[in-house]
């Protein structure tokens, strides 16, 4: 029996003639992955768009206009573009049948065995967090084939997210919207505080953006309800509940985990300082307790 996948995705407006011909490399590289599709994979694409929006989309995408509330709504007349919540995207996916939720935003690039990856990791994994490679801006753009074919360079931040639908169903964005910081970061956390058997593809050639910026900048309204709704709303409703092997570098010595982690502009070294102090006062305990039944036996 195929597994059945749904790929979310966000199509909007663009009147920028550059900002087009990149969604249309993003349309036209989602049709590829498609037609490579393995046997073992029932994949839909679900385009969700405003519906105070008129966007034709590709046949092969299943459109989806709906009532998506906005930071311009939020926010009328101090933020000039109009930015969806993430919640009222999934709530859209969740009406739909599927066993794993796909999200990428509309500037991510797929390789043309994006899918076939996909089919060799999800029995293993019930989230997969994958970095894109970043490609030189170039006007006009280059051809897709071309774009596919450099390497780039690797990046920090994570911006494809592939979820069980168990997962999905325990998660909630409250407020935060997509295309401002801390979007990641709260994809990145709910998935260590809920996923039992995550992976982070941290530097593979599966996904591109073309744009070499790791920061960019950002409205200052847009960037401060992010935070806000990360900080005061989410982390306090996770923060018991993350584990220290369920967040990217779980697996690398412990200087050079701190040392990422503190690099990493999606993952936080307060948290990482406490969930380190637990793990390691947990085995210092259970030492401890061996120790002393072992003189106890003597």
């Amino acid at each position: 029996m195929s597994l059945k996948i749904l790929h979310l995705i966000n199509p909007y407006t663009v009147r920028d003639d550059h900002a087009k011909a990149l969604m249309e490399l993003t349309f036209e590289s989602l049709a590829i992955a498609l037609q490579n599709c393995p046997d073992e994979l029932d994949i839909r694409i679900l385009g969700v768009t405003d519906k105070r929006e008129a966007i034709d989309l590709p046949n092969f995408i299943q459109q989806q206009p709906s009532a998506l509330q906005t930071l311009k709504d939020i926010y009328p007349g101090q933020i000039s573009l109009a930015f969806p919540l993430m919640q009222d995207l999934l709530n859209v996916a969740l009406s739909q049948e599927f066993d794993y939720l796909i999200y990428s935003n509309m500037d991510i690039i797929l390789q043309p065995y994006f899918y076939r990856y996909l089919a060799t990791q999800l029995p293993k994994h019930d989230a997969l967090v994958i970095n894109r490679r970043r490609l030189a801006d170039r006007k006009p753009l280059a051809e897709l084939a071309q774009l596919q074919s450099e390497l780039g360079w690797s990046h920090p931040g994570f911006d494809c997210f592939v979820l069980e639908r168990t997962l999905v169903d325990q998660f909630d964005f409250g407020q935060i919207c997509i295309g401002i910081p801390f979007i990641e970061s709260a994809f990145t956390h709910q998935i260590a505080a809920f996923a039992n058997k995550p992976k982070f593809v941290l530097d593979a050639h599966l996904t591109l953006h073309v744009g070499l910026e790791i920061l960019p900048k950002v409205n200052k309204v847009a960037y401060w309800h992010n935070r806000n709704e990360f900080f005061k709303k989410m982390h306090p409703r996770l923060k018991n509940k993350y584990r220290l092997s369920a967040f990217p570098y779980a697996q690398q010595a412990t200087l050079l985990r701190l040392f990422k982690w503190m690099l990493n502009p999606s993952l936080y070294t307060k948290n990482y300082l406490k969930l380190e102090f637990a793990s390691r006062k947990k085995r210092w305990s259970l030492r401890l307790q061996s120790w002393r039944w072992r003189f106890l036996q003597r």
